[in-house]
């Protein structure tokens, strides 16, 4: 996992419909999760997100759903590239139940 920090209220993080290849961890702060510019919740540490990039075939192309900003004046995030991820699960360090749970994560809510 690799590390960034964001400093700032409204800082974007990441926008909807920009390509996605990190599922993210909050370590510290809270984020804003917005659908077609609606607020639908916030988040906090250590809440996951963008899970949904890590959950599809390998090789497949994925897109942000959501609008992430920060809430509060610093946010700390850790997060796994795809690469990395496939990596590990290719090594078998990620076993075949815990992939199947990170696919279960990344339907736990929609934009409805």
């Amino acid at each position: 996992m690799r590390h960034r920090r964001f400093k700032g209220q409204g800082t974007p993080i990441f926008a909807q419909g920009t390509p996605a290849d990190t599922m993210l961890i909050i370590a510290r702060g809270a984020v804003a999760i917005d659908i077609d510019g609606v607020k639908k919740r916030e988040m906090h540490a250590p809440e996951v997100m963008g899970e949904k990039a890590l959950a599809g075939p390998a090789g497949r192309t994925h897109t942000r759903g959501a609008t992430a900003t920060c809430v509060s004046a610093v946010v700390e995030l850790l997060y796994l590239r795809r690469k990395d991820f496939d990596a590990l699960v290719r090594a078998g360090v990620i076993d075949d139940e815990s992939v199947a749970r990170v696919r279960r994560g990344s339907t736990r809510w929609g934009a409805g």
